[in-house]
């Protein structure tokens, strides 16, 4: 008879058992946004100081990319 085809569709650039719905909000999971700013735990005021540093370095009058901001 026939076959049957059973799996898990997944966004591309997406790990399998990485959570559908982190990755539909923003496409990443937690644990890449502690790295980007360099924290480890959860601390709004430790992430908005090292937001604003990343954005003041990445800024264009010294030679940063608004790309990357």
């Amino acid at each position: 008879m026939g076959t049957q085809v059973t799996g898990r569709a997944s966004a591309p650039g997406r790990a399998a058992d990485q959570p559908a719905a982190v990755s539909s909000l923003s496409g990443l999971s937690l644990k890449e946004p502690q790295q980007i700013l360099n924290v480890s735990k959860l601390s709004p005021e430790e992430m908005q100081k090292n937001y604003k540093h990343l954005c003041k370095e990445n800024d264009q009058p010294v030679g940063g990319s608004f790309y990357l901001q």
